[in-house]
C-alpha cells in the first residue's frame, strides 16, 4: 500500500485507484488503517479488496475498515469479480 501512496505521489498514477487482493489472514494495524483513511481523503482515490477466501466462506476479514468495495471470490467467482472490477473502469 505504502508503494502505492508513493507512486499516485509522484503524478503519474495521480488518478488511480487500489485493489487490494488477500487471503485475509494478514491484520491490518488500527494506526495504518488511519493512514489509509488519510491518504483516501487528500488523494480522493478508491481502494477495492478482492477477499481470496474460497477455502473459508464466510470467514472474518479486516478490509470493511479501509475499502470502498469489497467481491469475495467465494460467493461470486474470479470471473464474475473481474467483470465486476473492469464493467466500472471501461
Amino acid at each position: 500500500m505504502r508503494e502505492a501512496f508513493r507512486l499516485m505521489d509522484t503524478g503519474e498514477f495521480r488518478q488511480a485507484d487500489v485493489v487490494f487482493i488477500t487471503d485475509g489472514e494478514c491484520r491490518v494495524s488500527e494506526s495504518f488503517v488511519q493512514e489509509l483513511q488519510k491518504k483516501k481523503a487528500a488523494m480522493g482515490f478508491t481502494i477495492t479488496g478482492i477477499l481470496m477466501d474460497q477455502a473459508s466462506p464466510g470467514m472474518k476479514f479486516t478490509l470493511a475498515p479501509f475499502c470502498d468495495e469489497i467481491y469475495r471470490i467465494s460467493e461470486l467467482g474470479g470471473q464474475q469479480v473481474a467483470e465486476r472490477l473492469l464493467s466500472g473502469r471501461i
